[in-house]
């Protein structure tokens, strides 16, 4: 302490003036700046915290949503009377004429350009066996050998039961 006072002494007035109001100067600046920071960071910190506890409650009430969605629409495609009439007949091979299959094309794609429609779904499909005409639409049908090709759907046909995919 006393080697600090020597050193202070050995300035000239100028200078102990302008030191001494700069650490003044500065202190109060700190204190001011520490209450702002205190009064300010905590009122900051609770919005910070409700508006991300917001946007956690709605991204997990979009997800929710989505998924609920989703089981709804697997669920009217699967309980759909005219999808299972004509995925569950015996004539449902690509063994017959085209005006047949061009009717069915149309009746299943109705189906479902109606779900994506009124469930606001961007785009329903399914999986059906090549040799079907339609199988290549590429926007509601897709042959089942691209599904084959899939990496996911080795482990998805384990856990399935046996039988034809559709």
């Amino acid at each position: 302490m006393r080697a600090l006072k020597n050193r202070f002494s050995r300035y000239s007035m100028r200078t102990k003036l302008v030191l001494s109001f700069s650490v003044t100067i500065v202190a109060v600046f700190v204190l001011v700046m520490v209450i702002i920071n205190y009064f300010i960071g905590g009122s900051y910190r609770e919005r910070l915290l409700h508006s991300a506890t917001q946007s956690y409650d709605q991204a997990f009430s979009y997800l929710e949503t989505s998924i609920d969605n989703m089981l709804y629409v697997s669920d009217l495609i699967y309980y759909n009377g005219d999808l299972q009439r004509i995925l569950t007949s015996d004539s449902f091979t690509g063994d017959r004429n085209e005006a047949e299959q061009y009717r069915e094309f149309l009746t299943l794609d109705n189906v479902f350009s109606t779900i994506e429609r009124n469930e606001s779904i961007y785009l329903a499909r399914i999986f059906i066996p090549d040799e079907i005409r339609y199988s290549n639409n590429f926007r509601h049908f897709y042959p089942i050998s691209q599904l084959a090709a899939r990496e996911a759907s080795a482990a998805f046909a384990l856990n399935s039961r046996p039988g034809p995919a559709y």
